[in-house]
C-alpha cells in the first residue's frame, strides 16, 4: 500500500518576532502578499509568533478582513500549538505562553490587548472548514539545543569572508559559556535542551549587558543594549552580537522546521531570510553548499510580470482576493510550475509563463490601483540539493539579465520542486480602470511530491 502525499506547507520565517528588528515593515508584508498569492504552500506560523510580531498584529488589527485573516478561515495559515490539547489561540495564548512564561509577548505593540487578538483569532478560525493545526514533537528544546551546540562549537567558518571569519573566532569563549549557561537555566525554567530566550539572556549577562535576574524580552532589545553600551564592549563586540542574534535566530528557525516536518501529515519547508543568510548563513553546515543558476542553464529563468502592488493588494476585497487564489487560474500556475520542476523542457517553461502571466492577468483586474513589473525567478532543484541563497543572488539573476537593479522581496523554500524568487522594478506604478470580476472556484488537485519525501 502506497503511501499518500503529504500536504505542503511552508515555515513562515518574517513572522517570528524574534528577527523583527532585522526586517521592514515592507519586507513583512511582501513576503506575507507574495507567499499567499505565489507559492503553492500553506504558511506554517507557530504559535508565539501569532503574538509577538508587530507587523503581523498591525496588519490584521487595522484591517479586520486583511488578507491574513481570510487566509486562515482558509486553512491557508495553519498554526502550530506547543501541547497536545490545545485547539485555540485563547488556551494557546493563556496556557501554553503565559504559563510557560515564554518572552516576546508586548502589550504596547497592541491597540487592543494581547487577549482581544487571541479571541479575534479564534472566531477566523473557527470559521476554517478544516482548522489544521500541528503539535509541537516533545523534543523540541532538545533539538535546537543539539543544534546550537553543532553550530556554536564550531572553531572557523567555511567562508571567503575573512572579516566575518574573524569575528566568529573571537566569540568562541562567549559561545561555549552562554551554551552552558543556557542549558542550566532553561531546567531551572522547566524546559528541555536550550531555550531561545535563555540562550539571548545568557549571552547579555555574559557580556555584562544584563544583571542577574533582568531580562531581554526579544532579541532586538539586546542588539540595542549593545548599540547603547558599545563604549563598554567595543565596536567588535556590537558586530559580534549581531552574528550571534542572526545565528541563534536562523538556527531556531531551521530546527522548528526539521521538527515539524517529522509530522507525517505535511512537508515542511521554510523560506529562508536573506536578512539572516547574509550574517550567518555560513555558521549553518547545510546551508554551506552554494548552488546557483548560470545564464543559460535550463533549470533556471528570469520572466516579468505585471502585478498589483503589495499595497493595492492589502487594500482590495480581501475575501474575493482569496476566491482568485484558489481559482482555476491560480491551480493551472502551480501545476504548471510543478510540471516545470519535475521536467524542465523549453515546452513547460513556455506554458508556466504563460500560466502565471494569466494568473497575475486576473489579480490586475481585480485589484484596482497602482500596479508593478516584478521579476520572477524559478530555479528548479532536488529533494538532496542545498542552496544557499544570498539576498538578492537570484534576484539579480533575473533583474541583471534585464540591465535592472535588484531588490528583494521574497526568498521561499529549500525543498524539491521550484524556488521562486519575486524581485521588484521600481517605478512603474500606472493605474488601471475599475472591471467587473467573476470568480469560478475549483478545488485543489493533488500534488505528488517527487519520490524520496
Amino acid at each position: 500500500m502506497s503511501t499518500p502525499p503529504r500536504d505542503r506547507l511552508l515555515y513562515f520565517s518574517p513572522v517570528d518576532g524574534g528577527i523583527e528588528h532585522s526586517i521592514t515593515r515592507q519586507d513583512f508584508r511582501e513576503s506575507l502578499v507574495y507567499n499567499l498569492l505565489l507559492e503553492p504552500s500553506g504558511l506554517l506560523i507557530t504559535d508565539v509568533f501569532f503574538f509577538n510580531c508587530k507587523f503581523l498584529i498591525e496588519l490584521a488589527e487595522g484591517e479586520r478582513h486583511s488578507l491574513f485573516t481570510r487566509a486562515l478561515e482558509e486553512s491557508l495559515v495553519v498554526p502550530a500549538f506547543r501541547n497536545e490539547g490545545t485547539r485555540d489561540f485563547e488556551t494557546s495564548l493563556r496556557r501554553d505562553i503565559g504559563e510557560s512564561n515564554v518572552l516576546g509577548v508586548e502589550s504596547r505593540q497592541y491597540s487592543t490587548s494581547p487577549r482581544d487578538f487571541a479571541n479575534w483569532l479564534n472566531r477566523c478560525y473557527g470559521r476554517s472548514a478544516e482548522a489544521r493545526h500541528l503539535v509541537w514533537p516533545p523534543d523540541m528544546g532538545a533539538a535546537f539545543g543539539d543544534l546550537m551546540v553543532r553550530v556554536f562549537s564550531q572553531s572557523d567558518l567555511a567562508s571567503g569572508d575573512d572579516q566575518l571569519r574573524s569575528t566568529w573566532t573571537a566569540t568562541r569563549q562567549l559561545r561555549e559559556a552562554s551554551l552552558e549557561d543556557a542549558r542550566l537555566s532553561t531546567r531551572l525554567a522547566g524546559g528541555t535542551g536550550i531555550r531561545r530566550g535563555e540562550l539571548f539572556n545568557c549571552l547579555g549577562r555574559r557580556l555584562g549587558l544584563l544583571e542577574i535576574g533582568e531580562t531581554f524580552n526579544k532579541p532586538g532589545d539586546f542588539l540595542n543594549e549593545a548599540v547603547s553600551r558599545s563604549r563598554d564592549i567595543g565596536q567588535p563586540g556590537v558586530e559580534q552580537v549581531q552574528l550571534l542574534i542572526d545565528t541563534v535566530n536562523l538556527c531556531y528557525q531551521r530546527s522548528q522546521t526539521a521538527q515539524f516536518n517529522r509530522d507525517q501529515r505535511y512537508s515542511v519547508t521554510q523560506n529562508l531570510p536573506g536578512v539572516l543568510l547574509q550574517n550567518a548563513g555560513p555558521a549553518i553546515p547545510e546551508l554551506n553548499a552554494r548552488v546557483l543558476p548560470q545564464d543559460g542553464d535550463p533549470r533556471a529563468f528570469a520572466m516579468k510580470v505585471r502585478l498589483p502592488s503589495v499595497e493595492t493588494l492589502l487594500r482590495a476585497d480581501s475575501s474575493n482576493l482569496i476566491a482568485i487564489r484558489k481559482s482555476d487560474r491560480a491551480e493551472e500556475y502551480f501545476a504548471k510550475r510543478l510540471a516545470w520542476s519535475r521536467n524542465p523542457t523549453e515546452r513547460a517553461q513556455i506554458e508556466l509563463v504563460d500560466s502565471l502571466r494569466g494568473y497575475a492577468a486576473e489579480l490586475v483586474r481585480f485589484a484596482v490601483g497602482p500596479q508593478e513589473h516584478r521579476v520572477v525567478t524559478f530555479v528548479q532543484r532536488t529533494l538532496n540539493e542545498t542552496i544557499n541563497i544570498a539576498a538578492g543572488s537570484l534576484v539579480g539573476y533575473g533583474l541583471n539579465k534585464a540591465g535592472m537593479s535588484p531588490e528583494i522581496s521574497l526568498i521561499s523554500g529549500i525543498a524539491a520542486g521550484a524556488t521562486a524568487v519575486v524581485g521588484k522594478i521600481a517605478g512603474d506604478r500606472p493605474r488601471v480602470p475599475r472591471s467587473t470580476f467573476t470568480v469560478r472556484i475549483a478545488a485543489s488537485p493533488e500534488v505528488i511530491l517527487p519520490s524520496g519525501d
